[in-house]
């Protein structure tokens, strides 16, 4: 497996989400439910077009932070680990 794969699924996951956003945005009232309270009765709205930036950018948000964070802090973590023979154990060539 490429180190590339999990990634390119993850954002193809998201952009299949972002069609699916956009393909169903249609058939969503002007004004859309937002809040629930404790018994499932509504108590928030937004409109629509609210919802779907919210929505799309939480759907690229998320993974976004999920990919990249941990991506920057694994290529710094040789300045704040101490580890004896650190560079032979963090070389670039023993990484998957």
């Amino acid at each position: 497996m490429t180190r590339r794969l999990p990634q390119t699924l993850l954002w193809l996951t998201v952009l299949g989400a972002l069609g699916y956003l956009r393909a169903t945005s249609g058939s969503l009232p002007p004004i859309v439910a937002a809040h629930f309270d404790a018994s499932g009765a509504v108590n928030g709205h937004m409109p629509r077009k609210v919802y779907l930036w919210l929505v799309g950018g939480l759907l690229v948000g998320a993974p976004f932070r999920l990919v990249r964070l941990p991506m920057r802090s694994a290529a710094s973590a040789g300045d704040r680990l101490s580890l004896p023979n650190k560079e032979d154990w963090l070389d670039h060539r023993r990484r998957p």
